[in-house]
């Protein structure tokens, strides 16, 4: 770490979201320096757990969509084979 890295004040060395997201699903090596910061730094630990929150309820809403999206489609089919059935 270079002597003007060390002294800037620590949150003006913290990582951005994307570095942060990195860390968070373990692509960012424990000896790298970011890794090292955010491991230490209050704020950076807060800002990791408001995007996995994110991240869940985004995951959440994704999912809910998508299971919305089958149930219309299992419903569109019934009705197309209680058609089918009637045509005969």
């Amino acid at each position: 770490m270079t002597d003007a890295f060390k002294a800037q004040p620590f949150a003006a060395r913290c990582p951005s979201d994307e570095v942060l997201g990195l860390y968070g699903v373990g692509e960012l090596p424990p000896c790298h320096p970011a890794a090292v910061h955010i491991s230490a730094c209050p704020m950076c630990r807060r800002r990791l757990r408001q995007l996995e929150e994110g991240l869940v309820l985004w995951r959440e809403r994704i999912l809910a969509e998508c299971a919305g999206i089958a149930i219309e489609q299992i419903k569109l089919n019934v009705h197309r084979k209680l058609r089918e059935e009637q045509a005969c």
